[in-house]
């Protein structure tokens, strides 16, 4: 049952229920519902009677929030499908070739993509190159994952790609406008707002309704692995850059995601290759990497993902962010006061090598992060989350905030 029917229905009984109470009492000019005196007539005598008491009814509101109702009504497996967001090989629900077949079932058993979404009751999807073969097919593609999910009683899926701009495109073809890189509209707000807005609204258009932008990282130098899908070296710029990116993706529909925290911009090892490690002492990084996901936050950025950094002077521990507490909880959650959805990075990069899958999905959650982009065995996660949901290592309540966090996002989107 869509929530808004159910939460239609319950203010339907409660209206019910106020109106029966009005058949016995009266509304006052204050509001309140006063029983009226009786009509029966009554033999009077000399006795002195004390005054007549009004009896005045206070209305009662019940406040039902259709959120954490369709929260108390999933089971283990779909809150847990909720943070799973896999990239599904194949260009259509049931159209998938023999390699992508292939693919799907290392995946997760299931050979198309409707399959595993129904399967793992999955929340949301990533697209890839091999995913689009034109805007018209991925707009087909997208309603047909949405008519899946649909069907298997679902919440609506977020159907998410990298979309920066410059080198970062997934989604091209007729009807796509081509923006430039981040650092080609660097000190232009109006240009750089004018991108998002352009973008998030080709997006909505072809039923992706989360991009992978904008790019917060500040760069130290060119070499470096991020290069020109950053705004630049300076900040305050970055910020102001980031900023007026968000306000045109949320303008032109579509959920905006900064990226990566705790910022990607003074490593030059690429995370899909082995685990950066950023030497900066947390004085130089407060000065130079928060600011641009401090402003990011303050203009009510949808999302953030968490990339796979160690910063060894934050989290002596040396761990990636995305497995950190201290980097992701402590500092986004408590210092930043961020309360929107936290995606990981790809988890099939290498520089997540040697965890587990399993363990590795039950230590993302515990850093409090909401949402396992690309998990390369679904099975293994669900089966390591539920594991650690039976052992007590994780509590069931922990989940239903992410899940909270995923749905009050797809509401803002118009998903719900």
């Amino acid at each position: 049952m869509r929530p808004d029917r159910h939460f239609s229905r319950l203010l339907l009984g409660l209206t019910l229920a106020l109106l029966a109470s009005s058949c016995t009492a009266t509304p006052t000019p204050d509001g309140e519902l006063v029983v009226p005196p009786s009509t029966e007539t009554v033999q009077t005598t000399t006795t002195t009677e004390p005054p007549t008491t009004t009896t005045t009814i206070e209305p009662t509101t019940t406040t039902i929030d259709p959120i954490l109702e369709q929260i108390e009504a999933m089971t283990l497996e779909d809150k847990i499908g909720q943070m799973l967001m896999p990239v599904l090989r194949g260009t259509g629900a049931l159209t998938a070739s023999a390699a992508d077949r292939s693919y799907n079932l290392a995946l997760g058993g299931a050979e198309t993509p409707a399959e595993l979404v129904i399967r793992y009751r999955l929340g949301g999807v990533m697209y890839l190159g091999p995913n689009v073969e034109s805007p018209a097919q991925i707009a087909t593609f997208s309603a047909e994952l949405q008519q899946a999910a649909g069907t298997a009683g679902l919440p609506p899926m977020f159907i998410a790609a990298d979309q920066e701009g410059g080198r970062v495109l997934r989604v091209k073809g007729e009807g796509i406008t081509p923006i430039g890189s981040a650092r080609s509209l660097a000190g232009d707000r109006d240009a750089v707002f004018q991108a998002g807005a352009i973008t998030g609204t080709e997006m909505v258009a072809i039923g992706v309704n989360v991009v992978f932008a904008p790019v917060a990282d500040v760069v130290r130098s060119d070499v470096g692995v991020i290069g020109n899908r950053s705004y630049g070296s300076d900040p305050i710029m970055v910020g102001e850059m980031v900023v007026a990116m968000i306000d045109g993706l949320q303008q032109g529909g579509v959920g905006a995601v900064a990226k990566h925290w705790p910022g990607h911009g003074a490593t030059e090892v690429d995370s899909h290759q082995a685990l950066p490690t950023v030497t900066s002492t947390e004085e130089e990084w407060r000065r130079t990497d928060l600011p641009p996901f401090q402003r990011a936050v303050e203009a009510g950025v949808d999302a953030m993902m968490v990339g796979h950094l160690a910063l060894p002077n934050l989290d002596p521990v040396g761990q990636p962010a995305t497995i950190s507490p201290i980097l992701t909880d402590a500092l986004v959650r408590n210092d930043l006061q961020f309360a929107g959805v936290l995606f990981t990075d790809a988890m099939d990069m290498r520089a997540l090598d040697g965890i587990a899958e399993g363990e590795l999905a039950v230590r993302v959650i515990e850093a409090g992060l909401d949402i396992l982009l690309v998990p390369p065995d679904l099975s293994a996660a669900v089966a390591g989350i539920m594991g650690a949901i039976e052992t007590g290592r994780l509590d069931e309540t922990r989940l239903d905030r992410s899940v909270e966090r995923i749905l009050r996002m797809k509401g803002d989107l118009g998903l719900l």
